[in-house]
């Protein structure tokens, strides 16, 4: 199954769910039903959850997403952790840690991990001022460069 990059949390990409996953969903949703139409009682709850095969809290929480959105889609199974593809550091941070692995790490005798870190510091605080006072100063990093 493939997530879209585009959210912050992993939606599924609907074109790509698979038949399993929406026989998941299909099940999943009947149980809803039956729970909003006889009572969300926490005994129902625990019956749903063994017949589904899920915690007790998760059914809850199934539960509170079909309230929200009565469809199918809302209980496909969703994956855990950051959407494939998405980065936790700026384009500009990674090619520094890049650069700094490739020209300082990457030897015959390497230094220490925490040295490594104590680089990639450094360059990003020098990196942000540098950023900073072009911002204030009105002129692009490029500024001599003319048009």
């Amino acid at each position: 199954m493939r997530f879209s990059a585009s959210r912050l949390g992993a939606k599924p990409d609907l074109d790509n769910v698979s038949d399993a996953d929406w026989e998941t969903a299909s099940g999943r949703a009947h149980a809803m039903e039956d729970l909003l139409a006889r009572g969300a009682r926490p005994s129902k709850i625990a019956v749903v959850a063994q017949e589904l095969g899920l915690s007790k809290a998760m059914v809850y929480r199934l539960l509170a997403r079909y309230r929200n959105n009565p469809a199918p889609t809302e209980l496909l199974p969703k994956r855990e952790g950051r959407v494939p593809g998405a980065r936790r550091l700026g384009v500009e941070v990674e090619d520094v840690v890049q650069g700094l692995i490739e020209g300082y790490y990457l030897k015959k005798e390497r230094p220490r991990v925490i040295d490594l870190y104590r680089q990639v510091a450094v360059s990003c605080r020098i990196n942000n001022s540098h950023n900073r006072l072009t911002k204030q100063s009105g002129l692009g990093s490029n500024s001599w460069i003319q048009p």
